[in-house]
C-alpha cells in the first residue's frame, strides 16, 4: 500500500493512446510509460481526466490498467485512477486495481448530480470499507459539483483512515484553509501553482506538463525544494 511518505514530487498522468480505429492501443503507452519512467517521473498515474476515465468501458479499463501496472511493475510509485459516475462502479475499479497489484487509487465523487453533505462524506466512507487495504487519495476537482475543504476532511478522516492525500484543484486562499484543518493528507497541487502551494506546505504537483519537457520541470521543481520560488 502507497503511504504518506511516498506521497511527494512530481506525478505525471499517463494519457491513454488509441489507435486509429478507436481502441487502445497498447504498445504507444506501454512506450510512453517507460519513456516516462526514463526521464525521471517521481510517480506516475492513469486513467485520470488526461486518461479519459470517462470515455472507457469496463473492458478498456481493466485493459489499460493491466497495462501500466505490467509495466510499472515496482520500479515507481504508482497510482490507478479508479473513477466512474456511482459508488459501485468506483468499487469495482478499486477492486479490480488493487487485485492487479496497485498500491493505491485516485477515486473523485460522481460527477453528474449534485449531492448532499452526507452523501459525500458517505461516498469515501463506503469505498473504504469495501476496500480497506488500498491508499485513496481524492481527486478533488470542480466537475464533480463539490469541492471538499479542509474542514470536510477533519470531519471524515477517522472514518476513511486510508485517505492519504489529495489532488486540490482550488484557489490560493482554499489550499491555505486546506493545510490549516487537514494537514495530515498529502495535498498536491498544479504545476502552474506550485512554488505558492509549496510555500504553504503541498506535498507535490499532479502534472502532465511534465511530458512535455522533463528537464525543466525538473528544474522547477528542485528550485522550489530550495526556496528559490
Amino acid at each position: 500500500m502507497l503511504t504518506k511518505n511516498q506521497l511527494i514530487g512530481m506525478w505525471v498522468s499517463v494519457p491513454t493512446e488509441w489507435d486509429d480505429d478507436g481502441n487502445f492501443d497498447e504498445k504507444t503507452f506501454r512506450d510512453e510509460v517507460a519513456m516516462l519512467i526514463e526521464a525521471g517521473a517521481h510517480g506516475l498515474y492513469t486513467t485520470g481526466s488526461t486518461g479519459e476515465f470517462y470515455a472507457l468501458d469496463w473492458e478498456e479499463f481493466k485493459q489499460i490498467t493491466g497495462a501500466f501496472l505490467a509495466e510499472t511493475d515496482g520500479k515507481i510509485p504508482v497510482q490507478v485512477g479508479a473513477n466512474w459516475f456511482n459508488t459501485r462502479g468506483t468499487v469495482q475499479r478499486v477492486r479490480y486495481a488493487r487485485d492487479k497489484g496497485a498500491g493505491a487509487v485516485q477515486i473523485c465523487f460522481p460527477p453528474w448530480m449534485k449531492m448532499r453533505q452526507v452523501d459525500y462524506d458517505q461516498f469515501l466512507v463506503d469505498v473504504y470499507e469495501a476496500v480497506p487495504d488500498i491508499a485513496l487519495i481524492h481527486y478533488n476537482v470542480a466537475h464533480t459539483k463539490k469541492l471538499f475543504h479542509g474542514q470536510d476532511y477533519a470531519r471524515v478522516a477517522t472514518r476513511v483512515p486510508t485517505l492519504i492525500g489529495t489532488k486540490a484543484a482550488m484557489t490560493l486562499n482554499a489550499f491555505m484553509e486546506l493545510m490549516v484543518n487537514a494537514p495530515e493528507l498529502s495535498h498536491f497541487a498544479g504545476e502552474d501553482v506550485f512554488p505558492f502551494s509549496h510555500l504553504l506546505g503541498a506535498k507535490g504537483m499532479y502534472t502532465s506538463w511534465f511530458m512535455m519537457n522533463p528537464s525543466y520541470f525538473h528544474e522547477y521543481y528542485q528550485m522550489c525544494l530550495a526556496g528559490r520560488y
